[in-house]
């Protein structure tokens, strides 16, 4: 009778600590929900908000492309036009320069001091042009540096 008895109150404290284990799991469990809850919200929060901040950055980068796309095509557009400035340039100094030779060199005949005149414009024309060209040549390049840049 003993062991029967034995039996007993161990299945009674058995079902006693079920009681009291029961409601604590039911608590533990709804715990443990409500964290991994809280921890998806939280990762799906972090996503948004990356995603967010791409978007923006996209936008962002999208505008920036907008803008510079029209200004580097105007700073192209301007490079050739200072080529052909430069080209045509070039060429009205080097006609310049042709004529000039051929009226002095019909007019041998004259007198050495019209001659000596005539070379002294020359030259100083020359030097004139070899300047403006200098100049044209580093303002071209300062812009070539500016779209470079």
């Amino acid at each position: 009778m003993a062991l029967g008895h034995n039996n007993l109150e161990l299945l009674t404290m058995l079902r006693a600590n079920q009681r009291e284990v029961h409601p604590r799991e039911n608590k533990c469990k709804t715990e443990v929900n409500s964290l991994e809850c809280h921890s998806v919200k939280s990762e799906q929060a972090e996503k948004e908000a990356c995603y967010e901040e791409r978007r923006k950055l996209e936008n962002l980068l999208t505008d920036t492309e907008e803008k510079r796309v029209p200004e580097q095509e105007d700073a192209i557009n301007n490079m050739r036009k200072m080529d052909g400035y430069f080209l045509r340039r070039i060429q009205t100094v080097s006609n310049m320069s042709s004529e000039r030779r051929k009226p002095a060199s019909k007019k041998r005949k004259n007198t050495a001091e019209k001659c000596a005149a005539k070379q002294e414009d020359s030259f100083n024309q020359a030097s004139k042009m070899a300047e403006n060209t200098e100049l044209l040549i580093v303002q071209y390049t300062e812009l070539q540096v500016r779209f470079i840049s």
